[in-house]
This record gives structure tokens, sequence and C-alpha cells, in this order.
């Protein structure tokens, strides 16, 4: 697999799977309760996917943006899907029942997620 072909996979993956998430959610009530877990899990990702993005649209000749921007999207795949296993995980968990309770249990993972990187 080419670099451009990994990028464009990787960036498919990270950007497909809050989509279709979010369509779930409201086309399927009876999974609200897990998808917002998992919806708050990949939250922070996407968050900073967007100012990488809003970086490099801003100044894209300066090399950190543009290093940001092609390489990023692979070199933070695995934390993704660590952070995305990790929400599916703790969408199990029954509670708590409120909805938005349930989003910010779901931004648990990715704290736990980047600590676990910075404790190595």
């Amino acid at each position: 697999m080419s670099e451009e072909a990994s990028i464009i996979a990787a960036i498919a993956f990270e950007l497909g799977i809050p989509l279709a998430l979010g369509m779930a959610f409201w086309r399927v009530p009876i999974l609200r309760p897990r998808l917002i877990v998992i919806l708050g899990a990949v939250t922070p990702p996407l968050i900073f996917y967007a100012a990488v993005v809003v970086l490099y649209l801003i100044e894209p000749t300066d090399p950190s943006n543009r290093f940001a921007f092609f390489a990023g999207w692979t070199m933070t795949f695995f934390a993704y899907v660590t952070i995305l296993v990790a929400g599916i995980l703790l969408s199990v968990v029954p509670k708590p029942t409120r909805l938005i309770s349930r989003y910010i249990l779901g931004l648990a993972p990715p704290a736990l997620t980047a600590s676990a990187f910075f404790l190595q």
C-alpha cells in the first residue's frame, strides 16, 4: 500500500466512523445510549483533526502544518483505534442512564489513552 493510499484509508476510517455513528444515532433510537458513549470517545480526536485541517488551510506552506496534515492521520491511527475500542467497551456499562452523562463517560477513553502514552 502506498503512502497516499494509507493516508486516504486512515482519513476515510477516522472520519467515516463518526459519520456512521451519527447517522445510526438519529436513525436507531434504541442504540442511542451506547452510540453516545462511542461518539463521546471519538470527539477529542475529531477536534484535534479539525484543528490540524484549519491550521493547514490557514497556512499551507508552513512545513509543520503540512507535516501534521499529511502524516498526522496515519500517525494517530493506532491511538484512534484504541480510543474507539475503549469507547465500544465502555458503552456496555449500563449506568449512567442520561445521554449527556453517557457522553461525558465517553470522554474517559481519550484521557486514559493519552495518559498511557505519556506514562511510558
